[in-house]
This record gives structure tokens, sequence and C-alpha cells, in this order.
């Protein structure tokens, strides 16, 4: 647990970490940001299907319990999960608990978190066997609530990954997985802009009610991209890829982000091939420094683009005139591929007055 005293009005606390597995059964490489507790969370991947296991953390470090409920949606829809509320977390403590034991044999699941006596810091943990074969490991952390407009920074296709082409969901392959948490059918519409401006052709699937749902995007060519996805009902998304290198094979999820603040503060954990990814959805050109250890640079962003910048792992960059922009950062090389998305700190609290009688 991080955590600093109160100081200037400004100023933010940022952490991040990366780890490398090596053994037999567990093999690949991970990073994730130390996010704030929160009373709901959206997180969408992980798989309980043959090969693939996947357990949920829930981190209280409050001074007092969280009773927490989930609701794991699939590709058949809302599961009927025994044992998915009434999750005591103890203050000061973590729960990690197997998602298959709460919904089994599930391919595409989306799990909302809630949470009531104090929030806490959900993700999943998703690792993959085939054969006998490790085949990747990754953190999954929360994504933007549902809404009809989703951004995903960064989402990164490697030169070389281990299968080209895919029906459905295959976390070897890049894809976008949707959830409509609604009672109404959505019309889901993404499109890839690469870094150069260019946009992919659109991929339209009609999502049903409650149902998730997988879309390859294996025809991507290799490079880094934005994602925008949109749809007539509010939904929540997240991208995954993979890669192939001398470390073996490997796997990351892309979470989808918030608007960013003016000022921010980015932890940039150690790894290989670091980038911070910046896109602008507004409809304003606009300038963002980009500050670390007494140096800076001014990235411009003009309206509906993005930019990729090389960060340095293990030092923490101050981003201002932020306001509106999405951001995440990716880290990928031969030892693996992974990301997480860089969000907003939330609301102050404001100021309580105490009368005296």
């Amino acid at each position: 647990m991080l955590t600093a005293e109160p100081g200037d009005a400004g100023s933010t606390l940022a952490g991040a970490q990366t780890q490398r597995v090596d053994l037999e059964r567990l093999s690949g490489f991970t990073a994730s940001s130390c996010d704030e507790p929160a009373a709901e969370s959206w997180l969408v991947g992980g798989s309980t299907d043959v090969g693939q296991t996947t357990v949920l953390t829930l981190a209280n470090p409050s001074t007092v319990e969280a009773v927490v409920s989930l609701e794991v949606s699939g590709e058949a829809g809302l599961v009927d999960a025994p044992g998915a509320s009434g999750i005591v977390v103890a203050a000061g403590s973590q729960r990690i608990l197997s998602l298959a034991g709460i919904a089994p044999n599930l391919l595409t699941p989306v799990v909302h978190v809630m949470s009531v006596g104090a929030p806490v810091v959900a993700a999943l943990q998703q690792s993959a066997v085939r054969s006998i074969t490790a085949e990747g490991v990754e953190a999954v952390v929360a994504s933007s609530g549902p809404a009809v407009e989703q951004v995903i920074p960064g989402f990164a296709v490697p030169s070389s990954r281990p299968v080209e082409r895919s029906d459905g969901y295959d976390y070897r392959v890049p894809g976008v997985r949707v959830l409509v948490p609604g009672s109404l059918d959505g019309e889901v519409t993404i499109v890839a802009r690469a870094a150069d401006g260019s946009l992919s052709e659109p991929r339209v699937v009609r999502a049903a009610a409650g149902s998730v749902v997988d879309v390859p995007l294996d025809d991507l060519g290799p490079g880094t991209y934005d994602l925008s996805i949109s749809s007539d009902e509010p939904v929540v998304a997240a991208g995954h890829s993979a890669s192939r290198g001398a470390g073996g094979d490997d796997f990351a999820w892309f979470a989808s982000t918030d608007p960013l603040d003016d000022a921010v503060s980015v932890a940039i954990a150690d790894g290989p091939g670091a980038t911070i990814n910046l896109v602008n959805t507004t409809d304003e050109d606009r300038s963002v420094t980009l500050a670390s250890g007494g140096s800076s640079d001014v990235v411009e962003l003009a309206a509906g683009t993005s930019v990729v910048r090389p960060v340095s792992g293990g030092r923490v960059y101050g981003l201002t005139g932020a306001g509106g922009l999405h951001a995440a950062v990716t880290l990928i090389g031969g030892i693996g591929i992974a990301s997480y998305p860089v969000t907003p700190p939330s609301a102050a609290s404001d100021p309580v007055v105490v009368r005296t009688r």
C-alpha cells in the first residue's frame, strides 16, 4: 500500500510494478499500476475455459471491513453464481478467490464488483497453459464504467505473435471484449487508429443485452493503436493482444480509460520498451508537458489524434495540460507484453465543517 501525507492541493501519488515469471506451469510478464480503492469496478478480461486460470483479488486498505458482491457476465448472459455475494474483506486485508469457483467454464467473463462498508481495489490475475506449455500471465485492472463511448489507448499489436487468425475469443489474437450491461441490445462499432492517423475499417457487431462478445481484430498490422468503441447503449470494454519472443509467448489486457485531469502523475514500472500513449478525443489541439527529473518535453496533439512517447522505467512523470485526454502505459519486448491505464485521481472530498454547541 502506498500512502502520503496531505500536501499541496495539486499533489498526487503514483506507483506501478512489473513482474516476470518463469516457472514450468506459469510463465510471462505482467505490469499494473497502484489504484485507488473504489465502491464499484468493472473487470473486463480473464477466462475460466480449459487451460486458463483466473483469480480475483480484493484488497481493502481501509480501517473498516468491506462486504463485496459480484455480478459475473459471460457469452450466455448473467451467470447464476453461488457465493458471489456477502464476501467479507476485513480491514487492512486481501481476499483471493478463484473465478472458476464462482463461474466455471466461462470463456469471456466480465466481473462487476460492488462494495459496501469500504471501497476496495479489485483485479483479476489470468494465466494460460496450452498442453504443457505456459503461455503468459496478466493482471486485469478496472476498465472505465458503462458509457456509449469508450477509448483504449496504447493497444499494441506485436510484429511476432502466437496466432494470426481467430473466429472468436482467443487470448493469443488481438481483439476487443464488450459487454452491454443494460436491458437493451446494442450496436457496437470498433475503430482502430494507427500512430500515423490512419483508420481501420470499422467493425460493427450486435451485442445482446447482458451478454459478452469478443471481437477479433486479426486484420490489424503490427503497431500501436488507439481503439474507439461506440455504441447506442452503454458498454464496458477492454482489448487483448499477445506476443511471441525469446522469453516465450505472453498476452496482455488493455483497459478502457477515463478522461484525465489537467495535471496527473504517471509511474513507469521497470520493463522493456516502455511508452506512454496519449489520445486527444477533444475537438481542440492540445499541448501537454511531460516532465521528470528536472527535464520536460512538450507533446503536441492535434484534435482527434494520438501520440506515442518512449519513457524510462523506474521513474515518475508529471503530465500537465492533459485535461480531457486519455492515456495508458504499454511495455513490450522479448520477455513479453503488458499494459496499464493512466487514471485520474478521485475527486478530493469537500471540507467538513464541525460546529460546537
